[in-house]
């Protein structure tokens, strides 16, 4: 344990404020009574595609492998041989289950006839022919979709118009769209730029739309310009309202006001104003003081960066009646700027975009939220629970907002009261809001109304069977049920890991209106739940994403989901062949979703799915098969991506990926690459294009590895880094390295590098330091951290703490070390840096340099001035030469 840090006893504390803040502590040790059975309901072929490949699917030219493994006098066991043993499975049925498959949730065994798991660093391939359509350097891993209220699906055709889907009724499966109706025709906006990075927000009935344009006179800066939108698709300008851009709008969910009046709310120059009419002139402010560094409504670069991960556009929320606004105040005002430089070649000097940016034990940005009435046009503050003021270490307004959520309560067990007592039930909008502390290692759950004050029952801190913890945001997103919401919080699992797991926290309301939360459900297995998806109130069913097995990604179903404790989670994608990687995208009424299906080498398929025949799948978009493959593709075998698994010293299992360059030779010997990137609750990607594998005339093994640190795994896994940036996710890149540089006589020890950009360039710096040169003959780091005292509060304090908490922690991370960096005289480093980088800024490369310079130490240097945490256009095509011919001179020649 560090300096400063605490051991919390207690994982879920629920508070009773009637009676004296009784804590009712959960059990660590709670029975997991979950039944890992497999569920595969009975499906037509028809309908669902088989997922059983045969043996010519997984592997249909096989090599003997055995005399190309290194200190190894046993050859590849055969896939009959690894059928026994459970690892590979010939014959699948739905409803069996492996031997190796006992921890995990209900998967189809060894679905995926992309990963060969071997153990112990040793690997086999086969000679596997990508199947290739189209230009495999341009495989589609995504399409754009988008739902309306109504249940109305929108795509994009060639000419960026917003198309309303239709599917031919008399194409039971496999149906394409076949309506060419266009709903919204971007060619009628007469001017201005859309911008691609963002969809248009829609009133309820798709009457009035906001467009997201760009800003020509600011980069990655957009505005909304609001139109009306009519049966043709043809779009017409509002009526302005003299405020000019709108940084951020968010029309009424309820539909039309009394004389058929469409209301908003809209940001402009950080103040929030509410028009009562979208296409009338009338405004009302309702705020007033904001500026640059006090924003009212739309995100600061912290918020977007670390707590919403740019997924949440807006800071100011609609309940769903309408009747109120929540909002958050972002104050920056007692943070210290950054001057991130900008040149042009017609000015003489240099212009600086002031930053607000908290660096870690500095000044953070001060928090609030406020609740305004539309009906009475009065504004009140939501104050934060004590359990949050009493840990911000002496700094006012050092906490988060997590998340916020209006939820809508069903009152029928209210009215019993109030008939009782004679009182009128209060309105049924409740904001669920989720505080953290500033270390991010204690959430709360506020329940609040406006004019009663909030109430805080829950808090979790993030100690359990004997680990330390910290909360990631994106876990907190809240999901309402008829009687409370759900979210992912810390579990204690059987195996004595902690898991997270969806969990569903009912809110009832007691004699005097007074508000009670308590947890009723709590679902999953022994892996994390990734996401939840959405939540069905008319069956009781709950979705989410989980990573069970590495190199895949599934959809889950819980029914009975909000009463019920521990119901066993169904795959609902595990049958589809070739759907190892998902993702879903729901309609609000939650009755269709859209299922996107990725597997190497091959374009994304999109199916459409009802939630009442979960079992059918409609085929929207396949591309693959549809263009036959140019010559010059054809001449290429790409071999799959391969995968596997070690047991390090320490005891964790560690995962690596091996992506095999074109024409790949068994019998031949090539250069390594170690693809790092190593944050903390982060993996590696398995989904990748030919392009992707190679670079431009160099043929490589490409390596990727999960470690202690990575996520999907629990907190026995992702734990031992937490107050140790660059030690035990360095450890075990290094080891399972040499271990694959042993085990396989295709991999050239002598021609190994490592590279990696953001953390992962910290990553690739710091192994090449620990490894002291044995190992890693080249270090490519780009847009690297040298030390943790320079990066923001919101990401570093969640994972070493306060400075002051964590000193001998801050001290071992850092780069800037004249001892440590002596190893670059024997190992080469190429640094790259964006100069006006507002993420990481140039301080933290600069600094790095200077150290060497200083220790006449020769090495790379890539500045791009102008060029931010990543490099664009042109530039980057400068960038990716650089390296390819740092890669090939100076790493893996000999």
């Amino acid at each position: 344990m560090q300096a400063g840090s605490q051991l919390r006893t207690k994982a879920i504390r629920t508070r009773q404020t009637m009676t004296g803040h009784v804590d009712k502590g959960l059990s660590n040790g709670d029975a997991d009574t979950r039944i890992d059975t497999m569920f595969y309901p009975l499906c037509s072929v028809r309908d669902v595609p088989s997922s059983a490949p045969s043996k010519h699917d997984i592997i249909p030219d096989q090599f003997d492998f055995g005399k190309y493994q290194k200190n190894s006098s046993v050859p590849i066991p055969t896939l009959e041989e690894l059928s026994q043993n459970g690892q590979i499975f010939l014959d699948r049925m739905p409803g069996f289950v492996g031997k190796s498959e006992k921890s995990q949730p209900n998967v189809l065994p060894n679905t995926d006839p992309v990963t060969e798991n071997t153990k112990g660093g040793k690997h086999s391939f086969g000679s596997t022919k990508a199947m290739l359509a189209g230009d495999i350097a341009q495989l589609k891993n995504d399409y754009y979709t988008q739902w309306l209220v109504d249940g109305t699906l929108l795509m994009k055709d060639g000419q960026g118009n917003f198309i309303k889907v239709v599917l031919d009724p008399t194409r039971q499966r496999d149906s394409r769209v076949i309506s060419g109706d266009v709903f919204l025709r971007t060619s009628s906006i007469k001017s201005g730029i859309i911008d691609p990075e963002k969809k248009p927000s829609f009133s309820s009935e798709a009457s009035y739309v906001a467009i997201p344009m760009k800003d020509t006179h600011a980069d990655d800066s957009s505005f909304y310009k609001v139109f009306q939108r009519f049966s043709d698709g043809q779009l017409v300008p509002t009526i302005e309202t003299g405020f000019g851009k709108k940084d951020a709008i968010e029309f009424n969910p309820t539909g039309f006001l009394p004389g058929g009046h469409r209301d908003t709310a809209f940001v402009r120059d950080y103040n929030i104003y509410y028009q009562p009419h979208v296409n009338e002139s009338q405004v009302y402010p309702i705020t007033t003081d904001g500026h640059k560094y006090k924003r009212y409504g739309v995100p600061n670069w912290l918020y977007e960066e670390e707590i919403f991960f740019r997924e949440a556009q807006n800071t100011f929320w609609w309940s769903d009646s309408g009747n109120y606004l929540a909002y958050a105040l972002l104050d920056d005002t007692h943070v210290t700027k950054m001057h991130i430089p900008h040149y042009k070649k017609e000015a003489a000097y240099p212009t600086y975009d002031d930053q607000a940016y908290p660096k870690s034990g500095t000044s953070n940005t001060i928090t609030s939220l406020w609740m305004w009435s539309r009906m009475l046009n009065s504004t009140e503050p939501i104050q934060p629970p004590k359990e949050i003021l009493e840990d911000n270490f002496g700094a006012l307004g050092s906490y988060y907002v997590f998340s916020t959520k209006w939820i809508s309560i069903e009152l029928e067990e209210w009215l019993e009261e109030s008939e009782d007592t004679g009182d009128v039930p209060m309105e049924q909008d409740l904001l669920v809001v989720v505080w953290a502390n500033r270390i991010q290692n204690r959430v709360a759950f506020s329940i609040c109304e406006f004019h009663k004050p909030c109430y805080t029952d829950i808090v979790v801190d993030f100690s359990m069977n004997g680990m330390d913890m910290w909360a990631e945001p994106a876990d907190f997103k809240i999901f309402p049920s008829k009687t409370g919401f759900f979210v992912i919080l810390p579990h204690a699992h059987t195996d004595s890991n902690v898991y997270n797991w969806v969990t569903h926290i009912k809110i009832e309301r007691q004699r005097g209106f007074t508000l009670r939360s308590s947890i009723t459900g709590r679902h999953g297995g022994a892996y994390d739940v990734q996401n939840i998806q959405k939540y069905i109130p008319e069956r009781d069913e709950l979705f989410f994403t989980a990573v069970p097995k590495f190199g895949q990604s599934h959809q889950y179903r819980v029914p009975t989901s909000s009463g019920a404790d521990k119901i066993d989670p169904q795959c609902i994608d595990c049958p589809i062949r070739d759907c190892v990687d998902s993702k879903v995208n729901f309609s609000p009424d939650g009755n269709q979703f859209i299922l996107v299906c990725r597997a190497p080498f091959k374009h994304a398929v999109m199916y459409l799915k009802r939630t009442d025949d979960i079992l059918k799948n409609i085929e929207l978009l396949n591309e693959n098969g549809m263009i036959k493959a140019s010559e010059q593709v054809q001449d290429f075998n790409y071999p799959l991506p391969q995968s596997g698994s070690v047991i390090t010293s320490s005891g964790i299992e560690a995962y690596y990926y091996l992506k095999l360059p074109p024409n790949f030779q068994p019998d031949r010997i090539y250069p390594v690459l170690l693809s790092v990137y190593g944050g903390p609750n982060t993996y590696s990607p398995q989904f990748f294009s030919a392009h992707s594998t190679t670079r431009k005339n160099i043929d490589h093994i490409d390596v990727s590895i999960d470690g202690r640190g990575s996520a999907n795994r629990g907190w026995k896994v992702k734990s031992p880094m937490y107050l140790h940036f660059g030690g035990p996710e360095m450890d075990d890149q290094i080891e399972v390295m040499r271990l694959l540089l042993k085990n396989n006589s295709f991999m050239d020890s002598r021609r190994v590098a490592v590279s990696g950009w953001s953390y992962g360039g910290y990553a690739a710096s710091r192994i090449a330091i620990k490894d002291g040169g044995q190992t890693f003959k080249c270090a490519l780091a780009g847009g690297t951290v040298s030390d943790w005292h320079f990066y923001d509060t919101a990401y570093t304090e969640r994972y070493m703490r306060l400075p002051e908490q964590n000193p001998a922690g801050y001290a071992s991370s850092t780069l800037l070390n004249r001892t440590a960096i002596q190893v670059f005289n024997k190992v080469k480093l190429l640094l790259m840096h964006g100069e006006a980088d507002d993420n990481v800024h140039y301080q933290q490369s600069s600094l790095f340099a200077e150290l060497l310079q200083e220790e006449n130490i020769h090495f790379t240097q890539l500045v791009y001035a102008n060029e931010g945490h990543g490099i664009r256009g042109r530039k980057s095509a400068h960038l990716l030469n650089e390296m390819d011919q740092f890669l090939e001179k100076e790493c893996f020649s000999l």
